[in-house]
């Protein structure tokens, strides 16, 4: 238990009758419950989301019977207190017995909460920005970093001001404004 304290990701162990025999601090701190909220309850009805739970007994039934790989990495979500989830990577271990038959499943898993949500905002921005891009119609248009600076540049504003896209994108937009254009 000590061993399992200092590690910085939940450690969880889950028995062969799917029940938590153990469980670090860490896992403690990260779904807002105490040690005793968890061992000895069932780890599929209580932590994991009602949507996920088909797929994450399937995946456990299948490591234990080592018909899959426990080398590979899977990205489940966990129910903390409150019902929020938490989006973990996992890494599984099967412990066996003196005989190697399987009796539990060691699992360590990493926060990536906050980088699966900033992916998927990220991905919807890129996808606004396509939309955009592809259905404004107009002679000239550019997007512009908040340093002034040409991030993207539509093919007709390569007809309009003379210059093609590859040429001026990392250039101050006002390289391509004349002195009397910044006056009017």
């Amino acid at each position: 238990q000590r061993l399992f304290d200092t590690a910085h990701g939940i450690i969880v162990i889950i028995g062969s009758d799917q029940r938590v025999g153990l469980i670090n601090r860490k896992g403690c701190e990260l779904l807002g419950c105490d040690e005793r909220d968890f061992v000895g309850r069932n780890w599929f009805d209580t932590f994991i989301p009602e949507a996920r739970r088909a797929e994450a007994r399937g995946i456990f039934a299948q490591l234990m019977a080592q018909e899959i790989q426990t080398d590979a990495s899977r990205v489940i979500p966990v129910l903390a207190a409150g019902g929020n989830e938490k989006i973990l990577l996992w890494h599984n271990s099967v412990l066996a017995d003196e005989t190697g038959a399987p009796v539990a499943m060691l699992s360590s898993g990493q926060d990536v909460s906050a980088l699966k949500n900033a992916e998927r905002a990220l991905l919807e921005t890129d996808e606004r920005l396509r939309i955009i891009m592809e259905t404004v119609r107009c002679d000239e248009a550019a997007i512009i970093d908040p340093s002034g600076n040409v991030l993207s540049w539509m093919a007709g504003t390569d007809r309009g001001r003379g210059a093609r896209g590859k040429e001026v994108i990392g250039k101050h937009f006002s390289s391509f404004f004349s002195t009397e254009d910044f006056v009017s």
